[in-house]
């Protein structure tokens, strides 16, 4: 008998190859990695046409990786270059001992090496200063995550509501100092949020709005003779240049005074009937701010004519 040849017959094709590694990377050579049959020779092919590289490895205990920094095993054409931000086709196929080739394993591997930025903008809509809340809103380049109020810088105002309203859509509404022009600026440092590859986002622009939640000080109101029999007496108010100043008697507004030069305010009223009158104004700045009512003028209004006088002695004597 002749000495035996012992055979193994193998016909089956090996499972697909399974690339594990992560699709989306920020490396720009990245390691792609997995599993194929125990011993199998392994081939990974990044690109796809003319243009491939291909590495050999072999699957030793079932796993496999390869690392794109190193030469190829082969290419074709001039390569493939790694697009450093976009995609690559990854292609992996196994041979075992039998020169079984399974199907291919297949990936779409993104490279995103991109820092998102993000751009800060508020609902004021010009350079003028506000005295109330001011929403910011924070628009990042593209869809990022753990971005939160604590990683917003605010000086001279208060942080309020915070909200996301959207993948890259943030807002925060900021209150201001109270008593203040010191204008609101709002910051975000570089590395509070990450996109989907793991990226940092870029430091934004610092946002600034100007800011006035100062009162305007107290007017001051000019005396006003009393008693006076001139019933549309003028009253000489001294408040904040380019404020409104309001004229008040007895708490009732009698009108709004004419600005006749810088903090000099004048109204002529109509005519107030005969009585007694505590005469007051308070000033409006441009932003909105009231000061406190002005120290009260009391005066008298006497237009009415007394009574003929009365000769009460005997008129014969």
């Amino acid at each position: 008998e002749a000495v035996p040849q012992n055979i193994i017959i193998d016909v089956v094709k090996d499972g697909v190859p399974v690339i594990s590694s992560a699709s989306l990377t920020t490396d720009t050579t990245p390691t792609i990695s997995g599993t194929a049959e125990v011993g199998s020779v392994v081939k990974v092919t990044l690109g796809s046409g003319s243009n491939t590289s291909t590495w050999n490895v072999t699957a030793t205990d079932g796993t496999w990786s390869i690392d794109t920094s190193t030469t190829a095993t082969s290419t074709t054409g001039s390569g493939h270059t790694i697009a450093t931000n976009g995609t690559n086709a990854v292609s992996v196929t196994a041979t075992d001992a039998a020169g079984n080739v399974s199907a291919a394993g297949t990936q779409t591997l993104t490279v995103d090496s991109t820092a998102p930025t993000v751009a800060i903008t508020d609902d004021t809509g010009g350079t003028s200063a506000v005295n109330g809340d001011i929403t910011f809103t924070f628009t990042f380049s593209e869809a990022i995550s753990d971005f939160l109020a604590e990683d917003i810088t605010v000086a001279n105002g208060t942080k309020g509501a915070f909200s996301q309203t959207s993948s890259t859509v943030y807002t925060l509404i900021v209150t201001p100092d109270a008593n203040s022009t010191s204008a609101v600026t709002v910051d975000v440092a570089q590395d509070k949020a990450t996109d989907a590859a793991g990226n940092n986002n870029t430091a934004a622009t610092q946002a600034t709005q100007a800011v006035d939640t100062a009162a305007p000080t107290t007017p001051t109101i000019a005396a006003i003779t009393t008693p006076d029999n001139d019933s549309t007496p003028t009253i000489t108010v001294t408040a904040e240049a380019g404020s409104t100043v309001k004229v008040y008697a007895n708490g009732d507004l009698l009108g709004t005074a004419t600005n006749t030069s810088g903090t000099t305010h004048t109204l002529t009223p109509s005519a107030l009937p005969d009585g007694n009158y505590s005469i007051t104004a308070v000033a409006t700045d441009a932003t909105g701010n009231a000061s406190a009512e002005a120290v009260p003028q009391n005066i008298i209004i006497d237009v009415v004519k007394d009574g003929v006088p009365v000769i009460s002695s005997a008129s014969l004597t």
